[in-house]
This record gives structure tokens, sequence and C-alpha cells, in this order.
């Protein structure tokens, strides 16, 4: 099995993602690691498409038919991998090639299944500012997921985390939020099955342009919170089957 992946999702973003997978292949091919990249592509243009033969070895991409969401294509790029540690990011790299090995560390030390980048830790540092309506966005939302969906952590939406493949495998058939709310439904997932989850500060190294509009996306967003919050009082997030038959389940899904 592989040591690492890499799952970026992109949607028409051809170019910036084959200048991240060569900053991550630059970065990560040294460290004596065996490490994949997964390319999952959310239905692109085709002009806007990443192109197979541009890709090192140790990347690959899952081409979707049609665009079904940054939930959807991270679910298909978790299922995808191989790596012991599968960790998903942003496909401008917001937060570097650093921190994707600092949560590679974290995870591979054991006791931990899920580490979640966190921006409101003190440690963390970002060196952009947000502009006020992006601010106001993020405390609404914040306040809409603790009152909503019943989580306390403070920042659901940074834009890297990782899980070990045990409890990938385990939660990823429990899920079925397609579109950005399914950073929400990991977390509710995990709490309900009993993973351990540890945050980790980041540093902001680029622009993170988020395509979430708050008032644009607040109807679907804030439906996905009530419906996450209803599983879950349901019990429909807790770990009932075995990995291994759960993995086949979401596999027929998604092919």
């Amino acid at each position: 099995m592989t040591d690492l992946s890499v799952i970026i999702p992109t949607f028409n973003a051809g170019a910036r993602a084959h200048a991240t997978v060569a900053e991550l292949h630059a970065k990560l091919s040294g460290t004596g690691h065996q490490v994949e990249i997964v390319l999952v592509d959310d239905g692109s243009r085709l002009n806007q498409r990443p192109d197979p033969a541009l890709l090192p070895a140790d990347a690959r991409i899952v081409q979707l038919d049609r665009n079904r969401g940054k939930g959807y294509a991270v679910r298909a790029g978790l299922l995808a991998a191989t790596g012991q540690c599968r960790i998903f990011t942003d496909v401008d790299l917001p937060y570097g090639a650093d921190a994707l090995l600092e949560c590679f560390e974290i995870l591979r030390a054991g006791g931990v299944d899920l580490v979640y980048g966190d921006r409101s830790l003190p440690e963390s540092k970002r060196f952009s500012r947000l502009r006020k309506r992006r601010r106001l966005s993020s405390v609404v939302f914040r306040a809409a997921v603790l009152t909503i969906a019943g989580l306390r952590q403070a920042d659901t939406q940074c834009g890297i985390k990782g899980l070990r493949a045990d409890a990938a495998t385990a939660i990823l058939p429990l899920m079925r939020t397609d579109g950005f709310a399914f950073d929400v439904e990991i977390f509710r997932c995990a709490r309900d099955s009993g993973l351990v989850v540890q945050p980790m500060s980041v540093h902001l190294v680029n622009a993170d342009d988020s395509t979430v509009r708050l008032f644009r996306d607040s109807t679907s967003m804030l439906s996905d919170l009530v419906a996450i919050r209803m599983r879950s009082i349901r019990g429909k997030y807790r770990i009932i089957k075995a990995p291994v038959e759960q993995a086949s389940q979401l596999r027929s899904t998604v092919q």
C-alpha cells in the first residue's frame, strides 16, 4: 500500500492543477515515502481538464463524467486512493506542501484518525487579508454549523484534512453530501463514529480564493446542514458494517 495519497479536486482549472502537481511532485518525491497524487476532475470543460500525458509517474486522474460537487469529488478521490494516509487539499494549495507533510506525520504517528487544519488556532498565520464579506461569511457559517449541525469545531472549512485509510474506509459509505457542506459531514461522521480528531495549525501561503459565496450558496448549504443533523439524529453516521463491505458498496456507487 502507498504511504501517502494526496487528493486534489479540480474544476475548470487545468493549468493550475498541472502547476500544483509539479510543485507537489518536486516536494514529495524526495521524502523517501511512497506517494501518489490523485487529481479528481469534477466534470470540467474539455479544454480545462488535466492532461494525463503531462503528469509525472506518481500522479493520476480520476475523471468524473459530469460536475457533481466538491464533496462527491473528494469522496471519489479518497475511494480511489491507496495510501495508508489520505490527505485532501484545494487545487491552489493554499497551505503549501509542508502542511501536507505535517498532516501526514501526525497521522503516521498513530492514535489519530482525522487531522484538520484550523485557522483559528493561535499558532496559525494568515499572510493575506480576508475581505470583510469573507469574514462575515465565515462567522455566519460557523454559527450555523454550531446551531444546526451541532458541531463545535471552530474551523470546519479549512482546505486541508487527512484521514487514516481505515477511518476513510469506515466513514465514506455513510456520507451523502455532494456540495461544500461535505466538510461538516466529515466531522459529524467522525464524532458519531467515535473517531479521534486532532486540529493542526496552518500557515496560509497562497490566496484561498474560495468558490463558496454565502448569499449565493446559503440555501443549499443550510439545507445540507439540516440534512446532516437529521441523519445524525437517526444514527446514520455510526459505523455498523465491516469496512470491506462498506467500501464495496461505495465503490459501486461511483463507478
